[in-house]
């Protein structure tokens, strides 16, 4: 059966605004940034250390936990700042509550992390990475421009007009 012109044109349309609630929570929350900015080392730091496909997918697995779960609290708090006028327990608790569970979700992918990086033969790995200059170069220069996406973030792609 072949799908209707309206039925991929809506298709279409619901990616793109996926995309634009995604690229808005990167635009507007520090955190986000931060999670991809550590995403990219440990991406870089894998490459390094010749990680297998199972613990590559391990950590895409837990990238895209992350990304969601901070993806949610955005949305979470958005919704609580947008119904309550002024100070509301219950607003402050979901907040709290979904921030909550992106920090525990963190703290166990950086505890995973160091299961997958911190073995016996990662030791002596590191000691060739550390003389290869090239490779600490890229990765010195990755954290500063993580740094900078932290800090300063993205400039809006419509000038004057905000998500």
């Amino acid at each position: 059966m072949k799908p209707k012109r309206g039925e991929i044109r809506s298709l279409i349309k619901s990616f793109r605004y996926a995309f634009r609630g995604f690229y808005s929570c990167v635009r507007t929350e520090r955190n986000m940034r931060i999670h991809i900015s550590v995403a990219a080392a440990v991406t870089y730091l894998g490459a390094v250390f010749g990680l297998s496909r199972i613990e590559w997918s391990i950590l895409l697995l837990l990238f895209g936990a992350i990304f969601t779960a901070e993806g949610l609290n955005t949305a979470i708090e958005a919704l609580g700042d947008g119904q309550s006028e002024g100070y509301s327990k219950y607003v402050f608790i979901a907040k709290d509550v979904a921030a909550g569970a992106v920090l525990v979700l963190a703290l166990v992918s950086a505890a995973v992390g160091a299961l997958l990086f911190l073995k016996p033969e990662n030791f002596a790995k590191f000691f060739e990475v550390v003389r290869n200059i090239p490779m600490v170069l890229g990765f010195v220069v990755l954290i500063a421009l993580g740094i900078c996406f932290v800090f300063i973030g993205i400039p809006s792609i419509k000038k004057g007009k905000k998500l």
